[in-house]
């Protein structure tokens, strides 16, 4: 801080800079005044922030604008870490319980929805089946003097359904061993306030206005930025999904990242450049996640209503740079657009050309690779490209069978022509129609498998 400065002279100048901004960020039901008084209380209520690397400090509070939240402890919190690879403090944001709990009450679908936490001697009982509920007596005397046992959720719709969401302590306490902070911040302070959080974020994810609610999932993903998405499995529900085992889903509830960080892991938004690339190989920038996800749901709906799929490959794959990029702060967009891409391939008409070799290999933009004389040189071709992308350290074990499905929607021409032949009486084409599909369910086996083996 500079001499002669005092904590509140640093912060109401920081915040006057930053106004012009902000109020751009807030939704209407919050003025400018009010998010300033909220953000001037923080910031004197932690003298640290003040000390913060400046870009991180304005990269935090606008995260929080652009949520619609405030930073007031309840809503969502501002902390500071020293950030030992940049040398210097930075400023973090997060969501909290009442921050989530605010989003999924402002979002079409939900009514109301709360989390509680279950403690020992509390009668406490999950009911499933056709007619699933909850039972939960609260005994008063049991928070702050008992263990806690399990916390769940609860989200009512608006048209009468609910959804649930059930974890039990151990569940809770392997998400805590897996922050990199689990004995500092807020996990050391406000344990059942995390784990509540924790609880409500995963119901939060089935609720069916996420894909729709830009502010809902920017609040859920917020929280999920520094996350490893190795492992997408869900806990035990109520609604017949079932546990697949122990979940391996780090936490990013922590204060403190450890020195290793990378420099940009305070401001994972700022180090990420969300934008486009067209045909003519320009680079398109999209000022935030929502925009980019708008533009490419637009494009997939023009190329899809047009039956320009190839056209759609094409933007895929120029784009993966791009899409992997935008992954880093927002995945759960990212999914949801690889999703449609995917779903628009293959509704693809497929378009033998009569005069076309019989045996050849289509690339996944759909130009003829190779031609070959027989049926024993195209298994040996569907064996070695298979084997190319199942062994590509490059790519997750998700992107790995993405793309030998790609490969085998590519080829649909090439098997429907095989088997035509086939029916038609040439027995070494009938087996030929059969290679691809065989290959391909092969390497995904074993790519589950030594997935399910690393876990």
């Amino acid at each position: 801080m500079p001499d002669g400065m005092n904590v509140t002279t640093v912060v109401r100048a920081n915040v006057d800079e930053y106004l012009p901004d902000l109020s751009r960020m807030l939704p209407p039901n919050i003025s400018v005044e009010r998010f300033k008084g909220v953000l001037v209380t923080a910031l004197q209520s932690n003298p640290d922030l003040a000390e913060c690397d400046r870009d991180s400090l304005w990269n935090a509070c606008r995260k929080c604008a652009s949520d619609g939240l405030l930073p007031d402890g309840r809503e969502a919190v501002l902390s500071s870490y020293f950030d030992r690879k940049l040398g210097r403090r930075v400023a973090n944001y997060q969501p909290m319980v009442a921050g989530i709990i605010r989003r999924c009450r402002e979002s079409a679908d939900v009514a109301t929805i709360s989390s509680q936490v279950v403690y020992e001697g509390e009668q406490f009982e999950v009911i499933l089946g056709d007619e699933e509920r909850i039972m939960h007596r609260r005994d008063l005397e049991a928070p702050g003097s008992r263990k806690p046992i399990a916390v769940y959720a609860i989200a009512t719709m608006r048209d009468g359904t609910k959804l649930r969401e059930v974890m039990n302590w151990g569940e809770v306490e392997k998400v805590r061993a897996s922050s990199k902070a689990a004995d500092t911040g807020p996990w050391k302070h406000w344990p059942t306030e995390m784990a509540r959080k924790s609880c409500i974020r995963r119901l939060a994810k089935r609720l069916p206005s996420l894909s729709e609610d830009d502010k809902l999932r920017a609040v859920i993903e917020r929280t999920d930025e520094l996350y490893d998405f190795g492992d997408r499995r869900r806990p035990v529900t109520l609604d017949g999904t079932s546990d697949p085992g122990p979940r391996t889903e780090p936490v990013v509830d922590h204060e403190e990242p450890p020195a290793t960080d990378a420099p940009t892991a305070a401001d994972p938004v700022a180090s990420a450049r969300i934008y486009y690339v067209a045909a003519n190989g320009k680079l398109h920038d999209c000022p935030d996640v929502s925009s980019w996800r708008k533009d490419w749901l637009n494009r997939v709906g023009i190329w899809r209503g047009a039956g320009q799929i190839a056209d759609l490959r094409d933007a895929m794959m120029r784009n993966a740079e791009a899409i992997a990029e935008v992954k880093k702060v927002a995945p759960l967009t990212v999914d949801e657009i690889r999703d449609a891409i995917r779903e628009a391939l293959a509704k693809e008409p497929a378009k033998p050309a009569e005069d076309a070799p019989l045996y050849r290999f289509i690339g996944r933009r759909g130009e003829t690779l190779k031609v070959f004389q027989n049926q024993d040189a195209f298994e040996a071709e569907w064996a070695a490209q298979v084997d190319g992308v199942e062994n590509d350290s490059g790519l997750t074990a998700r992107e790995k069978i993405a793309t030998l499905q790609e490969m085998l929607q590519a080829n649909v021409p090439v098997t429907q022509a095989l088997t035509a032949a086939g029916k038609a009486g040439d027995a070494a084409a009938a087996y030929a129609a059969t290679v691809p599909s065989r290959i391909v369910g092969a390497a995904s086996a074993r790519i589950n498998q030594a997935t399910a083996t690393a876990k």
